[in-house]
């Protein structure tokens, strides 16, 4: 009897422990096509919202305008606008840090037929170092996971023509959640796009009061994330402007 309840515990173990092998296996490949599919991932998850701010981005621009695009990712978002681009006669310089990001660019741009007015450079924003100023800089949902916010916005403003203005649009938190904030750091991990912290409007403003550039624009983006919890923003600084009051 007891060679018997051996026998079935044993088998119950190779059991448990085979399953528990096939999970693990289970789970390792899934985490293996998200890492070589990583840029698709980024289109699937970011593009669709981005694209909206691009729209409200490049409609402020002025014609002929030159852009550096701080954060570029693949260039879906960008692209998605191609016939304002084309409209207004607009070139960009996108950067990001993340290789296989760029390398799916180059392609996005390539097919769109765009390459003559969006350049792609793999770098660090804070070792980038442009052959010409810009008209204009844009963050598109970037600048607060950067690890220094201040000294990107500072960098990004070296490379600007006198008046040239920095765009950033990001979602911000309106309400305190303690389960996002913990869950929004951990996507990483699952999904291999870096949605950094959650940031507050406090955050925000304490960023803008410490680089001391003018706001000349801060505003909730219409037809994009609004809730009580959050909502996506429209912040236009001018690095050598006067004081333009409080802002909107």
């Amino acid at each position: 009897m007891k060679t018997t309840q051996n026998v079935l515990r044993t088998h119950t173990r190779t059991m448990e422990s085979l399953t528990l092998f096939y999970v693990l296996l289970a789970l390792a490949g899934v985490v293996f096509v998200i890492v070589r599919r990583a840029a698709d991932v980024y289109d699937i998850l970011i593009v669709r919202m981005t694209r909206v701010w691009y729209a409200v981005v490049v409609a402020d621009l002025a014609p002929g305008s030159r852009v550096l695009d701080v954060g570029v990712g693949t260039a879906g978002a960008l692209v998605a606008n191609k016939a304002a681009l084309v409209d207004k006669d607009l070139t960009f310089v996108g950067v990001d840090y993340d290789a296989g990001y760029i390398r799916k660019g180059v392609r996005v741009v390539e097919r769109a037929g765009l390459a003559a007015r969006v350049a792609l450079r793999c770098a660090s924003i804070y070792d980038y170092r442009a052959p010409h100023k810009f008209d204009h800089a844009y963050f598109s949902g970037s600048l607060m996971i950067m690890p220094d916010a201040a000294a990107a916005l500072r960098s990004v403003a070296a490379m600007l023509a006198p008046g040239g203005k920095i765009y950033i649009t990001q979602t911000i938190q309106q309400r305190h959640t303690p389960f996002l904030a913990t869950l929004k750091p951990l996507l990483k991990y699952l999904t291999t796009i870096d949605f950094g912290q959650l940031t507050y409007e406090k955050d925000l403003a304490a960023l803008l009061d410490r680089v001391g550039f003018a706001v000349l624009r801060n505003e909730k983006i219409a037809g994009s994330v609004d809730t009580p919890f959050q909502a996506a923003r429209l912040v236009v600084l001018q690095p050598d402007g006067a004081a333009a009051g409080k802002a909107q």
